[in-house]
């Protein structure tokens, strides 16, 4: 059987081509794309880990921790400078008669080279090394805690914005609903009713419809620009989806007194602890200046080798021992100054301790404000709001109203949530804040918030309708 192969070959045409082409560019869109269509869940020690991780001000402090790291290995060298040395050869084409084993015959020779070597050493005398490396380690100490402080800054900013992510799910929620009430009273009237009354009563719930669904819009809207900051701060994309797993305060909780968290307070925040280190820093430099007045002694030594004609090579050494003369410029930092740094150094942190006290009363009391109010919301609000609701109920079963007459008590049911939803974001945020304050925990690992797995605030249910 024989096999007939042509040469010429079909060509795909234009249209495949571009088809093919469209393919081969759609297929990494359409899997970025349903990458981010995927949702990411949430958690609050997730947020406040991811925040720290897409931190600029840490990648900043890590530098300057990096530095002083660097400075310890500098000051640590047993030598405060390298030594000098220096070297040198000469040559000259001056000739000179010597002597052969025939007295009456002389052979004309030149002069070899000639080479010196030189070699200079500066030495402390008075312990300036050990000064430099305790200001060096001071200085570690100074970035470390400013890292501490910086963390303890991200992490409150990560917890406020998640608090706020979840309170503006749960108007969104509350907002679907109310507009939901509203859609029910009207779908019961009649479009074409006959009296004047029942116009009335039609247009001003078509109105109140509408007005409804522009605050439900302006809370989709709020919820965006709220996951949007949050996204920022924890470095995610805008176009990913996130799924918040977490819930506000439910409720006041116990806290410790005002004076428990007084004690021990400065010893606990990191920013004290910096100023600290930096006066501690400030001591130790005090110390090195003072030492760094103490002239340095330089050895000097050399050797140098010659040719001395008949007399053959000629090596010579020697060595000097010196010392700068502090008379038109000092040696190293003004003491003055040093002093004066240590006094500025201690006079902040004193005002930096009486400011933070103020701070964690003033947080203290935010709490307790907030603790109140929405206490309130609780007990007193959300009860009565929910009695009205029922009550209105049981006279429509009785038929002493109209079905959609509980409607205006449902919308204030909800606007009742709503109250709640905010007092709880407050509270919350104001114990964001006193954790902050008083450097202690206040909640659970992981978090301000509880989980999802406790209570759910008011339209909590209704959080996936939202996303």
């Amino acid at each position: 059987m024989a096999l007939y192969v042509s040469s010429r070959t079909r060509r795909p045409s234009l249209p495949v081509i571009l088809v093919l082409v469209w393919l081969f560019q759609g297929v990494p869109a359409i899997r970025a794309q349903s990458a981010s269509a995927t949702p990411l869940r949430l958690t609050m020690g997730d947020t406040v880990t991811r925040a720290r991780a897409a931190s600029y001000a840490l990648v900043a402090v890590d530098k300057r921790i990096a530095d002083a790291r660097t400075y310890i290995d500098r000051s640590s060298a047993w030598l405060a400078s390298n030594p000098f040395f220096s070297g040198g050869a000469s040559a000259s084409d001056s000739t000179f008669e010597r002597g052969t084993d025939n007295p009456d015959v002389f052979r004309t020779e030149r002069f070899g080279p000639s080479y010196s070597f030189t070699l200079q050493q500066d030495f402390e005398i008075a312990g300036q090394r050990s000064a430099r490396v305790q200001a060096a380690e001071r200085g570690l100490e100074v970035v470390l805690n400013d890292r501490r402080n910086s963390e303890a800054s991200i992490d409150a900013e990560a917890k406020k914005l998640f608090a706020a992510a979840l309170e503006s799910d749960a108007k969104v929620a509350l907002a679907k609903r109310s507009t939901g009430l509203i859609q029910r009273v009207n779908a019961a009237f009649d479009r074409h009713p006959d009296s004047d009354k029942e116009r009335i009563a039609f247009n001003s719930s078509t109105m109140q419809l509408h007005r409804r669904r522009r605050r439900e819009a302006s809370a989709r809207r709020a919820r965006e620009e709220a996951h949007r900051q949050l996204k920022r701060v924890i470095g995610l994309p805008l176009d990913m989806q996130l799924v918040l797993d977490g819930a506000l305060e439910q409720r006041p909780r116990k806290l410790p007194s005002l004076r428990e968290l007084m004690s021990g307070l400065a010893d606990r925040r990191a920013d004290v602890a910096a100023y600290r280190s930096l006066l501690a820093r400030t001591d130790a430099e005090l110390t090195l200046a003072k030492r760094l007045a103490i002239p340095d002694i330089s050895v000097f030594g050399f050797i140098s080798r010659f040719d001395s004609g008949d007399a053959g090579d000629e090596t010579s050494g020697g060595g000097s021992l010196g010392f700068n003369l502090p008379v038109f410029q000092g040696n190293g930092p003004s003491v003055d100054d040093a002093i004066s740094e240590r006094q500025r150094a201690a006079v902040e942190l004193d005002d930096l301790i009486r400011l933070v006290e103020s701070n964690l009363a003033t947080a203290y009391g935010q709490t307790q404000d907030a603790a109140e109010e929405l206490q309130t919301v609780i007990d007193e609000i959300i009860p009565r709001s929910r009695e009205n609701v029922e009550l209105q109920q049981r006279r429509a079963q009785r038929g002493e109203v109209r079905s959609y007459d509980t409607v205006d008590y449902e919308i204030e049911l909800v606007g009742a949530e709503e109250e709640l939803v905010t007092a709880q974001r407050v509270y919350t945020d104001a114990l964001i804040e006193l954790e902050k304050a008083a450097a202690v925990p206040l909640a659970p690992a992981g978090g301000s918030l509880t989980s999802s797995a406790q209570p759910a605030s008011p339209g909590e249910e209704q959080k996936s309708d939202s996303k």
